[in-house]
């Protein structure tokens, strides 16, 4: 750097000298030229008594007062050079700032724009073009509310811009909208700046995305919740084992003291319900129990039925038609019970969802299907579990995005969009996948597949 600008410098002193000697040259050799043909070679032919030639007037006999006009006339060529070549330098240097602080802003990761007092963009940065989708041509020129704020917000902006005006700067949450439509919730920064007669000259502005910042608060807060709901569950399943357990060993006793047959049938009865609420509660407290770091083999079917008796009821109050087909000779799975059962109950639930949706009451076309089944493929064999039902499907422009966080077609009081996202990442995080298939108006199918123990 130090050389180059050394260099530079060198070049900023010799050029204004070579172009002064070079002006000087040129006007040296007019004048010689002039003064032989001229009228002033007669005056000269007087003053030294003998003709005068063309090199007697270029160099060896020039008048003094030719002399000294030349001479004047090289140093003021030089001087003018070298004033010029430093004007010229200076403008550069401030051109080089100027792009240098440019291509600054165009590195920044956050969206910067710059707009006049009256909101027309004068500078638009490529983050801004990533994160808005307008190009840098089609957005200088524009009024920053066409090109960024949505409707909803243009109120808010007018309180923004007006307090800009102000000469206050501006920071916080703001919601912003993308060249195709979308909505996003954006930090912005905004900046009066002003020149040297104090007036306000531009507006600059930072926007970052926080969409994913966002998206992960509200997983914290579901996470908590469900941890919330997990140690209430637990808390309530033990205090239901408990005088449960009582009241199928008082149901023992009234049976061993009774000899009425009909009773006795009652009291049996009474003894597999209890047996099935403890079951419930068991998986109940499977499901709520915290999960180790550690994965370990666990059946499917037993993981299914374990799912099965928390949404049985619910499936059965819908008037579903369940059916299900786990192989019993299915090899074990390696992973965390308790997830892959929350995997199975947020796949249920949703096609329950799907066919109450086109099927009010009772339709024998109202069925749903939950089965598994041993798969071959390149990392070795897989157990792969299937929910099909034949409800309302799901769009076809819908069916990439229904793992997105917090993507739902649900309304928001019966669904987060949180539960095929999370179900995503437990696949993912057990080395399997989950996938979707679905034909609207005909049927929806969730693979789900996981290695083998």
């Amino acid at each position: 750097m130090k050389r180059k600008l050394g260099t530079r410098c060198l070049y900023c002193l010799l050029g204004p000298f070579a172009i002064g000697l070079f002006l000087g040259a040129l006007f040296w050799v007019g004048d010689s030229i002039y003064g032989y043909v001229a009228f002033a070679a007669r005056v000269r032919f007087l003053l030294f008594e003998q003709p005068l030639s063309l090199w007697d007037s270029f160099w060896a006999r020039i008048p003094p007062h030719d002399l000294y006009i030349r001479v004047a006339f090289i140093v003021v060529a030089m001087v003018s050079a070298l004033i010029v070549s430093i004007f010229l330098l200076r403008r550069s240097q401030a051109q080089e700032r100027i792009s240098f602080q440019a291509s600054l802003l165009d590195a920044v990761n956050e969206a910067v724009i710059v707009t006049d007092p009256s909101g027309e963009i004068m500078y638009w940065n490529p983050a801004a073009e990533r994160l808005y989708g307008w190009s840098q041509s089609e957005a200088i020129g524009q009024n920053i509310a066409d090109v960024t704020v949505p409707a909803i917000s243009q109120e808010m902006a007018n309180e923004i811009m007006g307090k800009l005006r102000s000469g206050m700067t501006w920071t916080g949450e703001f919601e912003c909208r993308r060249r195709d439509g979308t909505i996003f919730e954006a930090y912005v920064s905004d900046t009066p700046i002003y020149n040297i007669k104090r007036e306000l000259a531009a507006i600059i502005g930072l926007s970052t995305d926080i969409t994913e910042r966002r998206q992960m608060e509200l997983r914290l807060r579901q996470a908590q919740k469900l941890e919330s709901i997990g140690t209430l569950a637990s808390g309530v399943a033990h205090e239901i084992n408990n005088p449960l357990m009582g009241m199928m060993n008082y149901a023992e006793l009234a049976r061993d003291r009774i000899d009425d047959v009909k009773a006795q049938g009652y009291l049996d009865e009474a003894k597999i319900e209890g047996r099935r609420i403890a079951k419930i509660v068991s998986s109940l407290l499977s499901f709520a129990a915290p999960q180790s770091e550690e994965h370990s083999p666990a059946r499917v079917r037993d993981i299914v039925e374990q799912a099965m008796s928390l949404v049985r009821s619910h499936i059965k109050r819908s008037q579903i038609d369940l059916r299900v087909d786990i192989p019993t000779d299915l090899p074990n799975v390696r992973c965390r019970s308790g997830q892959i059962m929350q995997v199975i109950i947020n796949l249920l639930t949703n096609a329950v969802d799907a066919l109450n949706a086109r099927y009010d009451g009772f339709h024998e076309d109202k069925q749903l299907v939950l089965s598994a089944r041993l798969v071959s493929a390149s990392g070795g064999d897989r157990a792969e579990i299937c929910v099909e039902d034949y409800g309302k499907g799901i769009e076809a422009a819908a069916l990439d995005r229904i793992f997105d966080p917090f993507y739902t077609s649900k309304c928001r009081t019966k669904g987060t969009g949180l539960g095929l996202s999370i179900s995503y990442g437990i696949a993912q995080e057990h080395g399997g996948r989950l996938v979707a298939d679905s034909v609207e108006g005909e049927y929806t199918r969730f693979s789900f597949t996981l290695p083998t123990a």
